[in-house]
């Protein structure tokens, strides 16, 4: 499993087939949400306390069961507090 910042590296986590999760930054021009969202990430956090063992729980059992990354496009991406399955 990956967290990181940087949008770039959830997609080398996409292609290695591990799990990532996101906590981009909050300055105001950083894209970073953005990316991760149409790169496919589910799971996209504001602040690194945000990371609870609930939800490594439950990245853990999505990436088992192959469903740790959505398609890309953000259409269906979502923010690890709402959903996340």
């Amino acid at each position: 499993m990956f967290i990181d910042d940087v949008a770039r590296v959830g997609e080398a986590a996409r292609e290695l087939g591990a799990a990532f999760i996101g906590c981009p930054t909050d300055f105001v021009h950083s894209f970073q949400r953005e990316l991760m969202r149409e790169a496919g990430v589910r799971h996209v956090v504001s602040h690194l306390d945000e990371i609870s063992e609930e939800l490594l729980v439950r990245v853990d059992r999505e990436a088992a069961l192959g469903r740790v990354w959505e398609q890309p496009g953000g259409a269906q991406g979502r923010e690890a507090g709402v959903g996340g399955g």
